[in-house]
């Protein structure tokens, strides 16, 4: 009796051991796909390489599937791609096994993209122009340059390396205010504006209408010390209780092969508008600016204007940095 009243424990104990087992069993739940993938996907220089490799979960005797409009283009987990031209690839990237099946969007963007990354030379310094060319040519585009570093009306492009303050001659005026560390060269643009507001002016190097995607563009140091201060000729922005209403815009007009302005994006630099100094702001951040509005172009022309000037010329230095001008189509 003892002994059956033992064994029938014992049943009892296992059953219940059993069914408490079956009941914490962990459910392997379906794949999921991570990937460190910017908000509006990637980008990639015409004639670059990208990999795109996705980190998957519970990935077990997978099969992967990239299908780029409506068409398997690989099977293997990473993608390698080397865009020839301008293009808008939407992959879709898929897992499936034995817990179903994953899949993610993946948006890839080809493009032309003048950063002047391909420029080497040597530091602190930048482009004189002592050959007098006309333009010089980065990436796809063509930049317009008058004059040289001797040159009292040189305007245009030139580029250089420098950064905050130099007591070097002028060379905060081919300085920005902060080094662009967002990007993959050193190596920035400068606008040098004509002071009666006279556009200065880049091209495409085919000629032809593209759609410009954006442009980064900083304050020089020379600028934003000009404003702030009150020195290199310039105003105190805002006066010295900072609410006297001053600005700094730079206007960006897009203009087609046929010769039609197609729009413009204004840019203020610098703003001091609102009558209070606690509102006033001075551009000194690398900043992204939108482009597409303009439309398809093959010419774009800056003009800088300020509330500081005198006989319709600028007292405030018509200097402005820039880099990663983007074209997409």
């Amino acid at each position: 009796m003892n002994s059956f009243f033992t064994y029938f424990v014992i049943s009892i104990v296992s059953i219940i051991g059993l069914m408490a087992c079956e009941d914490h069993t962990k459910e392997i739940p379906n794949s999921e796909i991570y990937i460190d993938m910017p908000d509006d996907g990637y980008e990639v220089k015409v004639n670059d390489t990208i990999d795109i490799s996705p980190k998957i979960t519970y990935d077990i005797n997978s099969a992967y599937f990239w299908v780029l409009d409506g068409q398997l283009v690989s099977q293997e987990k990473d993608l390698r791609l080397i865009p020839t031209e301008l293009n808008k690839y939407e992959y879709t990237f898929s897992v499936n096994n034995s817990r179903g099946i994953a899949l993610i969007d993946i948006p890839v963007q080809s493009m032309y993209k003048t950063d002047f990354e391909e420029i080497e030379f040597e530091e602190d310094t930048f482009w004189t122009n002592n050959e007098n060319y006309i333009s010089f040519l980065s990436d796809q585009i063509q930049f317009e340059s008058s004059g040289n570093y001797a040159s009292d009306t040189w305007t245009g492009f030139t580029y250089s390396n420098l950064s905050g303050s130099n007591s070097v001659d002028d060379y905060e005026k081919y300085s920005c205010y902060k080094t662009p560390t967002e990007f993959d060269s050193d190596v920035f643009g400068i606008m040098l504006l004509d002071a009666y507001q006279q556009p200065i002016a880049l091209t495409t190097k085919d000629g032809e209408d593209h759609l410009f995607k954006s442009i980064s563009i900083n304050n020089s140091y020379y600028v934003y010390d000009a404003i702030s201060n009150g020195n290199n000729g310039s105003k105190k922005f805002g006066g010295e209780t900072g609410t006297e209403i001053d600005w700094l815009k730079l206007t960006i007009t897009g203009i087609n092969k046929s010769g039609t302005t197609r729009g413009n994006v204004e840019i203020m630099l610098a703003d001091y508008t609102t009558g209070s100094n606690r509102n006033n702001t001075i551009l000194s951040t690398w900043t992204d600016y939108d482009l597409e509005d303009i439309g398809k172009v093959s010419r774009l022309e800056f003009v800088l204007s300020s509330s500081d000037t005198e006989s319709g010329k600028l007292n405030t230095p018509p200097f402005v940095c820039f880099d990663e001008i983007k074209i997409i189509e």
